[in-house]
């Protein structure tokens, strides 16, 4: 295990990715770092970051002891999980752990390359856990990989892959001979892919979407219930859950007419025994990602993008190791 000692930024990752696991696998993860976040990561003895997304679970720590750091994640992972993971995860430290996280938040790592979907999501991650008090690395970590995402944004055609991924459901949903302007639409949770999808679907006028939350409130857009409504999702044509929500939201009910169903959570929000009801056809997100890796054309030439994030990710481990020599020198 190399942990990056030419660079004295001590922060690591531990995390999977859809390159490494497969969607059950990325939810059985995901819940379990789910509980180091908030008030209750503060009884782990690491300071963490979790980024978790629809593809990806990656874990953000660091420590004075990075090995050991890893190695008290690792177990924590394995005691919740039950799981054995260790050959689908991957780990990076120092300036590696800084680089991996420059290339997410480009999208150089992301399914389509160049989405812009995870910049937001790498963002919410960081102000979340802001929220209560990160050691200086973490917080060097995270905006400096924000500032080299928006970088690299700035001299790379802009690859919208969250629009990508509305295509194919638009896509499905005209094979399905679903209209749009008649359809009763569901969408649960207020989540940031949620609002794009509401965005990119609902037009002026349509009557019949609505958004079910956790805390509803009003919206200029969609009529909004709380999770109430979820007993009756059977009455609708079209349903997008992304919610963060740990557990399934929609399970099997006793009668079903004709519905399509995309569950973009990660852990799913939708039981998996659904699609086996008549009527029903329940797409997950490594079923949408796989349709859109068909239909994508051409590759895009990275090899440039790539070697620019290394090279802003040397400099800044450079730009950091002097200041640490400084802060050294001055407290002397």
């Amino acid at each position: 295990m190399y942990l990056g000692m030419d660079c004295p930024l001590r922060v690591g990752v531990v995390g999977i990715n859809f390159k490494t696991a497969n969607l059950s696998f990325r939810e059985a993860i995901a819940r379990s770092a789910k509980k180091l976040t908030g008030e209750a990561g503060l009884f782990f003895p690491h300071p963490a970051i979790v980024l978790s997304t629809c593809n990806r679970c990656e874990i953000y720590f660091t420590s004075s002891d990075l090995a050991e750091a890893q190695t008290d994640l690792i177990r924590f992972l394995y005691r919740e999980t039950g799981i054995d993971f260790e050959h689908r995860i991957y780990s990076y430290f120092g300036i590696h752990c800084l680089t991996h996280l420059c290339r997410v938040a480009s999208g150089l790592d992301s399914a389509i390359a160049l989405e812009t979907e995870i910049q937001g999501q790498v963002k919410s991650a960081y102000i979340s856990h802001s929220k209560v008090s990160l050691p200086s690395e973490l917080h060097f970590l995270f905006q400096k990989a924000l500032h080299v995402g928006k970088k690299i944004r700035t001299i790379a055609p802009s690859v919208h892959g969250g629009r990508a991924i509305f295509h194919v459901i638009e896509s499905l949903i005209r094979q399905a001979g679903i209209d749009l302007a008649l359809a009763k639409i569901l969408f649960i949770g207020n989540s940031e892919i949620n609002r794009s999808l509401i965005r990119c679907l609902v037009k002026p006028g349509m009557r019949r979407a609505h958004l079910c939350t956790l805390h509803p409130r009003k919206d200029e857009i969609l009529e909004v219930y709380g999770r109430e409504v979820l007993a009756f999702w059977e009455r609708y044509d079209l349903i997008f859950s992304a919610s963060h929500s740990a557990e399934h939201l929609i399970r099997p009910p006793g009668r079903v007419k004709n519905c399509m169903i995309f569950d973009l959570g990660v852990p799913r929000n939708v039981d998996p025994r659904v699609a086996k009801l008549p009527g029903v056809r329940l797409f997950n997100i490594d079923q949408l990602d796989a349709s859109l890796q068909d239909s994508k054309g051409c590759e895009l030439d990275l090899f440039n993008l790539e070697e620019m994030v290394c090279s802003h990710a040397q400099r800044l481990c450079g730009a950091y190791r002097k200041k640490q020599r400084y802060l050294s020198v001055s407290s002397q």
